[in-house]
């Protein structure tokens, strides 16, 4: 239930996700996300900023211009703030 809880927090703030330029890849697991950013960012880059504004640690994989979120380790109500500022960090 918990985990459930986490995926569907995450599956509805895709929409706004997609208005940063952030592409959500599919996924069904309570567990992990892959979010494609825009290609002209560098992932590490997003994701040291996001550590040091916020706390927030992601997986960078520059390969694939992506982001890895592991929202398994992060309490429901972490998960949209986390994702509202890797929004605006990209903004």
């Amino acid at each position: 239930k918990t985990l459930a809880g986490r995926y569907h927090r995450v599956k509805s703030a895709t929409e706004t996700l997609v208005q940063a330029g952030i592409r959500p890849l599919p996924f069904n697991s309570g567990c992990f996300a892959l979010l494609r950013i825009p290609t002209h960012l560098d992932a590490h880059n997003v994701r040291k900023q996001l550590i040091m504004e916020a706390s927030v640690g992601l997986v960078a994989l520059p390969q694939h211009h992506a982001l890895r979120i592991a929202y398994c380790s992060m309490g429901e109500d972490q998960i949209l703030p986390a994702l509202d500022h890797l929004a605006s960090v990209l903004a």
